[in-house]
């Protein structure tokens, strides 16, 4: 899959986003001006979450708090406090795209791939499974589970073919769950959500073929830091020692 097509799938998956929350925006917005506001501690978490992956070229980044009015429209529709899209590039020219956000669990829980794609014409392909991404390459015990699984959809004679990785993070519980039914989690004052996206090039793929699941591979163990408050935390200690040397 060469880049240009790459670039068109990614660019569908913001257009199956939008295609799945459009019908619901009014009426979720309606005489709720503060449906989806979170703790800043909870946003100041995902701001925490480093833009630079190494051996990756950030090429695209769409803040949700700064996009351009459809752009923000985007996330205020879905009822996320604040959610980015970034889309990065290896030397080899695979594109992954990633999608985080943060808001309620009544909003971000109902999100889920196999029913917004599905609503678009793609079909899941060979089912969902849950898919261990390592965070320490010294430690094959430490792991960030996702649910992965191929999305494909014939149109006009073309084929648009992408995997998907994706989980959930529960503030109150401390833990990332990879669960192809969420719903448990639609009452929680918190949640957070990413989608790591990339093409597919057969049906038939296996998860760690994936440029996605390299890419994850980089990016998961310092997004779980930022969330954790681990990013946080070293930040804020070493203010304190620049403090005590001045």
């Amino acid at each position: 899959m060469n880049v240009k097509t790459a670039s068109v799938l990614v660019t569908v998956i913001l257009v199956s986003i939008v295609a799945c929350i459009a019908a619901r925006f009014h009426r979720e917005r309606e005489g709720s001006a503060t449906f989806k506001s979170v703790p800043q501690e909870a946003l100041d978490l995902m701001y925490d979450i480093p833009k630079d992956v190494e051996g990756w070229e950030l090429i695209s980044s769409v803040d949700g708090n700064v996009g351009e009015e459809d752009e923000a429209l985007q996330f205020d529709a879905s009822g996320v406090a604040d959610a980015f899209q970034r889309k990065y590039q290896n030397a080899n020219g695979d594109v992954v795209s990633v999608y985080f956000a943060v808001g309620k669990g009544r909003h971000l829980s109902k999100h889920i791939p196999k029913r917004c794609y599905g609503a678009t014409g793609y079909e899941l392909i060979g089912g969902e499974k849950v898919f261990p991404i390592p965070l320490d390459p010294d430690n094959p015990e430490e792991s960030l589970d996702t649910i992965t699984s191929i999305y494909n959809r014939e149109s006009k004679g073309t084929t648009s073919r992408i995997r998907i990785y994706w989980s959930f993070y529960v503030p109150k519980e401390k833990r990332w769950v990879a669960t192809p039914s969420p719903w448990y989690y639609v009452t929680e004052p918190v949640l957070y959500k990413f989608y790591l996206i990339s093409g597919a090039l057969s049906k038939n793929e296996a998860p760690s073929d994936s440029p996605g699941y390299e890419f994850a591979k980089t990016y998961l163990p310092q997004l779980k830091k930022a969330i954790d408050g681990e990013l946080k935390a070293e930040r804020e200690s070493k203010e304190q020692a620049e403090k005590q040397d001045a």
